[in-house]
C-alpha cells in the first residue's frame, strides 16, 4: 500500500466519515508522490497537539494520529568566575534545568578543579522522588583527578531540578560560606491523564494545580467519543 504522510486540521464536530481531511496550511506533509517506503522527519519548535493522516493516489485514510509536544523545561544559566556565583540566588520550577558556566581553561591554569557540588538541601517530604536504592547506589563511582580535571576543564555543569524544596550548591574548594549558590524550587505544572474507555472516564475526578495539563486519551473500544466542558 502508498502511503502518503500529511498534517491536518482536528476534525470538527460535523465531520462525516467519508469526508476526506483538511491539510494544514504549511503543515508537515511527504513531499514526494505516495509511495511503499520512506522516512519522514520534521522538528517541532511550539508546543501543542498536532494531528496527521495518510492518503494515496486512491484514496485518504480514516485513521488519525496525533503528536503531543510538551513545553520545554526552562533552562537557568549560573556564571561561576572564580568561587563566586552570579546570580547568587535563584528561584526555579520543578523540571527546570541548572547550568553552570566558567572558563574551563583559565581555571586549570590556575591550578584548580572548579566543581560544583550539593553542599545541602530541604525538600519536601511530600514531593521528593524516589531516592537512590542502596544497589544503584553501588553503581556510583568516585571520580578520580583525571575526571575531575577533564570536568573542570569543560566549563559546564548542569542539574536537573525534580524535587520541590531549598537546595545550596558551591564549589567543590570554597572556603567561604557566603561563596555559594542557593536555588528556590516552586511546583512546577504537572500533567495529568484521563483514559475515556467504553465504561466511562478513569479516573473520574481529578485534582490539579493552576498551570497544569489535563490530556483525555481514547484509543480503543468500540465507542465514539467527543470532550466537551
Amino acid at each position: 500500500k502508498l502511503h502518503h504522510v500529511y498534517q491536518i486540521e482536528a476534525p470538527g464536530d460535523n465531520h462525516k466519515d467519508d469526508s476526506p481531511y483538511e491539510p494544514t496550511v504549511n503543515g508537515f506533509r511527504w513531499h514526494q508522490n505516495p509511495s511503499n517506503q520512506g522516512l519522514m522527519c520534521y522538528q517541532f519548535r511550539q508546543p501543542g497537539v498536532y494531528y496527521y493522516s495518510d492518503q494515496n493516489y486512491d484514496e485518504a485514510a480514516f485513521y488519525i494520529g496525533t503528536i503531543i509536544v510538551k513545553p520545554k523545561p526552562k533552562e537557568h544559566k549560573v556564571e561561576v568566575k572564580g568561587k563566586v556565583f552570579r546570580p547568587d540566588v535563584l528561584y526555579a520550577q520543578t523540571g527546570d534545568r541548572i547550568l553552570w558556566m566558567w572558563d574551563g581553561d583559565a581555571s586549570l591554569q590556575a591550578g584548580e578543579n572548579l566543581l560544583i557540588l550539593e553542599e545541602d538541601k530541604v525538600v519536601n517530604p511530600d514531593s521528593q522522588a524516589t531516592s537512590t536504592s542502596a544497589e544503584d547506589e553501588k553503581l556510583l563511582q568516585t571520580i578520580d583527578e583525571n575526571a575531575a580535571r577533564l570536568l573542570a576543564r569543560a566549563g559546564r555543569a548542569t542539574t536537573n531540578l525534580a524535587n520541590i524544596g531549598l537546595f545550596t550548591y558551591r564549589v567543590s574548594d570554597a572556603s567561604e560560606v557566603t561563596d555559594s549558590c542557593s536555588v528556590v524550587v516552586n511546583p512546577g505544572p504537572r500533567n495529568h491523564t484521563v483514559h475515556l474507555t467504553d465504561t466511562g472516564l478513569e479516573p473520574k475526578v481529578v485534582k490539579i494545580r493552576p498551570n497544569d495539563r489535563v490530556w483525555w486519551v481514547w484509543q480503543s473500544g468500540k465507542k465514539q467519543h467527543n470532550v466537551r466542558q
